[in-house]
């Protein structure tokens, strides 16, 4: 008789979890840490685990050997020291480092955090610059190292610490770590020379194009040899594609007629290309993001959906929960800060992690209201105003019409786009 192998320990939608030795953790995406203690789900329920913590402020969880640790948004990591809260109430976490600056912690044997999350930015002349660290001083902003000059720059993706560019020629470049030593900016290496090439989009440590045709290719770690570009691997070779999106080592498409697809990790055998899962088929759909194992969409009338890991079945495709459904949305972003959206009149609002309630979305909370913002970026969060500013967010939100969480990194006029690839 078959029997299932499998205990169901939690149906939270809103959760990501991690285990080190013989502990189970999940953070929530409002905040809140819990670990398993040992009871799997029942019809009733999963009731299955103690609350550690409970602050908006988490943004990523840490584990090794019986410590856990946490990383807040304005940089703050913490260490738990042993006892879970007490109703709402929940001290029991040893602060050990207060720099805004960091970006990423790793537990293992010991415990790492990286400063920054690569920021980049780009010029109206094709320049791509590096942020070093150094916040503005008045009207002097130094904190910035020229990568490249090159009038071709179209395109920039960023993952785990590696910067790429597409060329208006189609060559798609790797950048390896140097900057420009005066007007020499020699730290390239070329990754393809294929004129059709559109788009290009990172993840983890995975880079993908899309051409405009519609294939899609994933690289495989060569680089160009003289006038030979093998490394690549197609994934797809569909008209229908518009748009890609990568996080981790997830990549997902969106098509013409709105339908949303996630690959499932096998390449193209000659032209049949059946490594695709369908998420969803709606002809309002008009963006995608994506950020660790999440992908939201964006809806032509300014809705926002979530999904929830379960793909269409026939022409049912159930999986997806709304976040928000504002006709003022403009535009969506997704990383290690959660979801973030830009909406017409320049306010920026994250998510804080309840879905919408009937026609109630309330889970926004305001962390800007500038007329002149016209872009989000991700990983922490940052935004560039139409001035050519960029800003980073260090927090607190908003409180009624002051929004003083915003550090200046650079104000430069020239300034035309921005990524962010922080470790995934």
């Amino acid at each position: 008789m078959h029997r299932n192998r499998w205990e169901e320990l939690d149906r939270n939608p809103l959760a990501t979890a991690i285990a080190a030795g013989d502990h189970l953790y999940q953070l929530h995406i409002d905040g809140s840490i819990w670990i398993y203690t040992g009871t799997p789900c029942s019809a009733s329920g999963c009731p299955g685990w103690s609350r550690l913590d409970a602050n908006p402020a988490a943004a990523a969880i840490k584990a090794a050997g019986a410590e856990l640790y946490q990383q807040h948004i304005d940089g703050t990591v913490w260490r738990y020291t042993g006892t879970p809260c007490s109703g709402n109430s929940c001290p029991f976490w040893a602060l050990l480092d207060n720099n805004p600056r960091t970006s990423v912690i790793a537990a293992g044997a010991s415990l790492f955090q990286l400063h920054e999350d690569p920021i980049y930015q780009t010029h109206k002349d094709g320049s791509l610059w590096r942020f070093e660290g150094t916040d503005c001083n008045g009207a002097f902003c130094p904190g910035w190292a020229q990568l490249d000059a090159n009038r071709a720059t179209v395109s920039v993706a960023a993952a785990a610490g590696q910067f790429y560019q597409l060329h208006s020629d189609g060559s798609i470049w790797r950048h390896i770590g140097a900057p420009c030593n005066g007007s020499s900016c020699l730290s390239w290496v070329e990754l393809d020379n294929n004129p059709n090439a559109r788009a290009i989009a990172a993840g983890g440590n995975q880079l993908y194009q899309l051409h405009s045709d519609g294939s899609i290719w994933r690289h495989n770690g060569v680089a160009c040899n003289g006038a030979s570009c093998p490394g690549w691997i197609a994934l797809d070779r569909n008209s229908a594609t518009r748009t890609i999106a990568a996080a981790g080592n997830l990549l997902y498409q969106l098509h013409s007629d709105g339908s949303i697809w996630r690959h499932d990790g096998v390449a193209c055998n000659g032209a049949s290309c059946p490594g695709w899962l369908l998420l969803d088929k709606n002809s309002s759909s008009v963006a995608i993001a994506a950020a660790g194992k999440d992908v939201f969409q964006l809806h032509k009338d300014g809705a926002i959906y979530r999904h929830n890991g379960v793909a269409c079945s026939g022409s049912s495709c159930p999986g997806w929960f709304m976040l928000d459904d504002n006709p003022a949305t403009a535009a969506i972003a997704a990383g290690g800060a959660g979801l973030i959206q830009l909406h017409k009149d320049g306010s920026i609002y994250r998510h804080e992690g309840v879905p919408c309630s009937g026609a109630s979305c309330p889970s926004w909370r305001l962390l800007d209201d500038n007329p002149v913002s016209v872009s989000v970026s991700d990983t922490h969060i940052y935004q560039r105003h139409n001035n050519g500013t960029i800003w980073r967010y260090v927090g607190p939100p908003c409180s009624g019409a002051s929004c003083p969480g915003w550090v200046r990194l650079d104000d430069n006029a020239a300034t035309n786009s921005l990524v962010a690839g922080g470790p995934e």
